[in-house]
């Protein structure tokens, strides 16, 4: 039967929505964790969370670096060793940096939870950060870099927050080849002791969960090898905002990037959630009124979105 796509499919009413809330546990250290049982399928996901974000960093970059570094080896393994062995089990494991924490994500079939975990202890207990590999490392964030500057996306995104929250604020700042070049070894390996081993925030798992999955996550991580962070309160100072009219001249740019926005009200405004949604219908997925018209209606082909980016530090 060939598939007539002038004729669109029928409009389906959600009737209700359920969604699992976490179940908290605490590990024998002190370390919570949250457990989300939501699937029949025997696959789990663990995400580790930790106070090692940007806005503890001391120089830029220092936790961005540390996280990409976790995986390029430890005394025991070489960077290729430790994906193969993860590899051999179907497992997949990655890091992630954001300005307010580090997360650390194993997926892999719950079987083989007890085989993959360790290699992940081993990372967050032995990590060598080998001198080659930052180097390595460093050359390819300075060539990233560089490409990103022809961007006129990055650029107009890089101008706006700096407009927004001040150039040398934590959400407003920007990295510089000299930022990249000036990283030192020893300065990732300080943020890794501090901020990864005696960091945790907290760990969650997701999938197929049962109390065997719990007991296995307390014995890799439940010891005093790890240490709860101690939740400290981050001042940060607003940037007097201004309306402005902010222009990139780029002579030899054959497109334009435009960005429009403002300060909103925080999360914890009544109207924070129905904003959301409002964001969602107005241009928040590719199906959004913002996207038809530009491209249905005015046959265009170009990108068009709207988002709301909500911060923890209320600035």
């Amino acid at each position: 039967m060939t598939l007539n796509r002038k004729i669109s499919p029928n409009v389906v009413e959600i009737k209700s929505i359920h969604i699992k809330e976490a179940q908290e546990n605490i590990l024998s250290n002190g370390i919570k964790l949250y457990t989300i049982n939501a699937s029949n399928e025997e696959v789990i996901k663990i995400d580790l969370v930790f106070d090692a974000g940007i806005n503890v960093q001391n120089f830029k970059s220092q936790a961005n670096f540390t996280s990409k570094m976790l995986s390029e080896g430890t005394s025991k393994y070489s960077a290729a060793e430790l994906a193969e062995k993860l590899d051999f089990y179907g497992a997949y494991f990655q890091t992630k940096n954001t300005t307010e924490e580090a997360i650390i994500t194993l997926y892999c079939l719950n079987k083989h939870l007890t085989n993959c975990l360790p290699f992940i202890v081993e990372i967050l207990t032995d990590s060598i950060f080998p001198e080659n590999d930052l180097e390595i490392l460093k050359k390819n964030a300075i060539q990233n870099l560089k490409v990103n500057e022809e961007r006129n996306s990055y650029l107009v995104r890089r101008s706006f927050n700096q407009a927004i929250f001040g150039e040398n604020t934590l959400y407003g700042s920007y990295l510089k080849i000299t930022d990249i070049e000036s990283i030192k070894r020893e300065k990732l390996v300080d943020f890794y002791k501090n901020h990864y081993q005696k960091g945790f925030k907290y760990i969650l798992a997701s999938g197929y969960v049962n109390n065997e999955t719990i007991e296995t996550l307390n014995t890799n991580f439940g010891s005093n090898t790890f240490k709860v962070y101690d939740n400290l309160a981050y001042k940060y100072i607003s940037n007097n905002v201004k309306p402005t009219d902010l222009y990139i001249d780029k002579s030899n740019s054959v497109q334009s990037a435009i960005r429009i926005g403002r300060r909103l009200f925080n999360r914890n405004h009544p109207d924070f959630r129905e904003m959301q949604l409002l964001n969602l219908i107005l241009g928040g997925y590719f199906g959004s009124r913002l996207m038809k018209n530009i491209r249905e209606e005015k046959g265009l082909t170009y990108g068009i979105y709207s988002t709301i980016e909500a911060y923890h530090i209320d600035a």
